[in-house]
């Protein structure tokens, strides 16, 4: 039953079941009708920001068509940066390209190799390498391994040739899962300055 289908005078509760209104305490009725409200219009903005970033997209598109069209260039998908400034160079539209990366099969073997060294190595193991190690291949709130700290593994200098090929595992690896455009806006007072993000994510405003 959705939330336009309770009776009036009635409230559901977190079991599916109504609770008539006068039996819940007047700042739990208040708390539910400020969070609904709250909700409701963080979802009308949510898609003006939507609908604003395919806007936002569809303007870069068409001013790259005009270019394509002025010298006579035929262009199949764009991939990598681009970026649209002012003439006065206070303003800029930053356009890019952003790969998502996971891992393969291959990292199995490569964690299997390095459990491999430290077994070789148990009387001497650092410590700390072996807890970078375990921190690097720990799954985290999303379910994954932490893709940064197992490709910052191949910047260690290990002299051992079993270490070599658990590195060239994790590159053999790598995986681009999805590749998904971004863009972004900046601002700054004059062109000396540096440049301010125009943040549009409510979290960081």
């Amino acid at each position: 039953m959705n939330a336009e289908e309770v009776p009036a005078g009635y409230i559901r509760n977190c079991y599916g079941n109504l609770i008539r209104t006068d039996r819940v305490r007047p700042e739990l009725l208040q708390e539910d009708a400020v969070v609904r409200d709250l909700i409701a219009r963080a979802e009308d903005l949510q898609k003006a920001i939507v609908a604003f970033k395919q806007r936002a997209f569809d303007d870069v598109v068409a001013h790259t068509q005009l270019l394509d069209e002025r010298y006579g260039v035929k262009l199949g998908g764009r991939r990598g940066g681009m970026v649209l400034s002012s003439f006065d160079g206070c303003l800029k539209v930053a356009v890019s390209t952003e790969d998502s990366v996971c891992f393969g099969a291959e990292l199995h073997q490569a964690k299997a190799l390095i459990d491999s060294c430290f077994q070789r190595w148990s009387d001497g193991a650092n410590a700390n390498l072996v807890a970078v190690i375990d921190d690097a291949f720990a799954v985290g709130e999303s379910g994954k391994v932490r893709v940064d700290r197992v490709l910052g593994l191949r910047r260690l200098e290990i002299d051992d040739d079993e270490w070599r090929r658990a590195m060239t595992a994790i590159g053999d690896a790598v995986r681009t899962s999805r590749s998904k455009q971004a863009i972004r806006f900046y601002r700054r007072d004059n062109p000396d300055q540096p440049w301010r993000l125009i943040v549009l994510d409510v979290a960081r405003v």
